[in-house]
Parts: structure tokens; C-alpha cells; sequence
């Protein structure tokens, strides 16, 4: 049971994201996953964390004495 609460917490915040659509053109039930925008996003990500990971070690090297 809790499995199933998970993956629905979970497919509710692809949603949310845009990342999963369900649709049903003509009837057909269908879902897609916007795989440019995960990769997009991911990409942001990313870089987000490169970028945090450069300033921490730039606040590391400070030498407080100089």
C-alpha cells in the first residue's frame, strides 16, 4: 500500500513539473513524457549544482589570516 502512495506522490509531481501528460486523443488514452524538457530541466539542474559546488570551494580556499 504505501508502494502505491508513493508512486502516485510521484507520478503527481511529474505532472505538476510537465514532465508527464496523459491525453486521450480520439479516445486513445495516452500518456507522454516530455523528454526535452527533462533533459532541459536536468540540465539546469546541473549546472545549478556545478556552480554551487565552484562557490563552496571558493568559500573553502578563504584563509581568514591574510
Amino acid at each position: 500500500m504505501r508502494a502505491l502512495i508513493i508512486a502516485g506522490v510521484i507520478i503527481v509531481v511529474l505532472v505538476l513539473v510537465g514532465w508527464l501528460r496523459f491525453s486521450s486523443p480520439e479516445g486513445d488514452p495516452t500518456i507522454r513524457v516530455d523528454t526535452d524538457r527533462v533533459k532541459q530541466d536536468t540540465s539546469n539542474i546541473v549546472e545549478k549544482a556545478k556552480d554551487a559546488a565552484s562557490e563552496v570551494e571558493r568559500r573553502a580556499d578563504y584563509d581568514p589570516e591574510l
